[in-house]
């Protein structure tokens, strides 16, 4: 299924176009505009973007612009005018832009546009194929790899646009950039350490747990991933829960790992982390009130992300590594997840 990436601050025109796209079996991804589009190209790699010409923030020429100093100038972009003079077409031309569609549109006119771009691109793309070696081909394709390359696409695009801020001294627009570069780099290093877990935890003994440090400061680390993403994350932590220290390291990645992930699925819902000691058991829990998810404990496995969103970060790992981990410690993971939301639990023995 081929993606579109419609930029659009009009909501009933963006609406318009992705439900005649995705009728004819698109994906369609929604930015509100070319900021926010600039973003979800870089993170999401669409196969084609059609992009409002007059926007807020960053205009339709400016976000091509931009796009074309990246990596991903390759990718075909439709504009949309409500009034296309031969000097504003001349203009988008001389760009890079691969069509314009006039406002008001019908659905041919836009599937035509589409089809014809994405037929022309995966031409261009099989012409390559076919000339590149197949072994290095594969390799490039497993190195290119979404959840590995996306983090360092995204902080690369926006430190091309957050120069260019700079030079037009605009502050607020700046801040925005950084916190998106933030998070990209937050995810790179999520997922650099859920890899690092994941070899920890091959030996079958529980050998890779055993290098603890009593320093390790497990609300502080939580509060940091909260602010990371300028979210907020209720702590209730008994008082007592570092008298039993030992795998300190594993509960303080357990603890981060299951409140990132209730960051990542969720927008603004509450999020809360319970840690509590009974009847010899050290029990984490972290509940949210986001979209949930479908996934039992007994089907995690290494490698295969239980959701097909394309916003939601990671390799799969995560919940992988801390079952795994509970597995090792003689304890248990459950989770409880429905539409209103989801309720991981870990619950471990207390181990003198």
């Amino acid at each position: 299924m081929y993606k579109v990436l419609i930029i659009d601050d009009e909501k009933r025109l963006r609406e318009n176009l992705a439900e005649i796209l995705e009728i004819h079996d698109y994906e369609t991804i929604i930015a509100t505009d070319g900021l926010d589009g600039f973003a979800k190209a870089l993170s999401v790699v669409p196969d084609l973007i059609i992009c409002d010409v007059t926007m807020p923030n960053v205009n339709g020429y400016e976000f091509l612009e931009r796009l074309k100093k990246t990596h991903l100038d390759y990718i075909p972009v439709i504009f949309l005018s409500a009034k296309i003079e031969r000097e504003d077409e001349r203009l988008g031309m001389g760009l890079g832009a691969d069509d314009y569609i006039k406002k008001p549109f019908t659905a041919a006119e836009v599937l035509s546009s589409v089809n014809a771009r994405i037929e022309k691109s995966n031409k261009s793309k099989e012409i390559i194929k076919r000339n590149a070696n197949k072994s290095t081909y594969e390799l490039s394709k497993l190195l290119n790899g979404h959840e590995i390359r996306t983090p360092l696409n995204i902080i690369s695009g926006m430190n091309i646009l957050l120069c260019d801020l700079a030079d037009e001294n605009k502050k607020l627009e700046a801040n925005q950039i950084m916190k998106y570069t933030q998070a990209s780099i937050y995810n790179m290093t999520s997922i650099i350490n859920n890899i690092y877990m994941y070899e920890l935890l091959k030996p079958d003994d529980e050998s890779g747990l055993l290098a603890d440090n009593n320093k390790v400061d497990i609300i502080a680390n939580i509060s940091k991933v909260a602010k990371e993403f300028d979210r907020e994350v209720t702590i209730n932590f008994d008082n007592d829960y570092m008298v039993y220290t030992k795998h300190l390291n594993a509960i303080n990645y357990i603890c981060v790992e299951l409140v990132y992930n209730a960051i990542k699925f969720t927008k603004t819902e509450s999020i809360s982390i319970a840690y509590t000691m009974k009847d010899n058991y050290k029990t984490i829990t972290v509940t949210d009130g986001g979209f949930g998810f479908d996934c039992a404990p007994i089907t995690l496995k290494p490698f295969n992300k239980f959701s097909n969103r394309m916003d939601i970060s990671g390799l799969g790992l995560g919940l992988y590594n801390i079952k795994l981990i509970a597995e090792k410690l003689n304890g248990l993971l459950q989770i409880s997840s429905n539409h209103d939301g989801c309720n991981v639990t870990v619950t471990l023995p207390v181990v003198d």
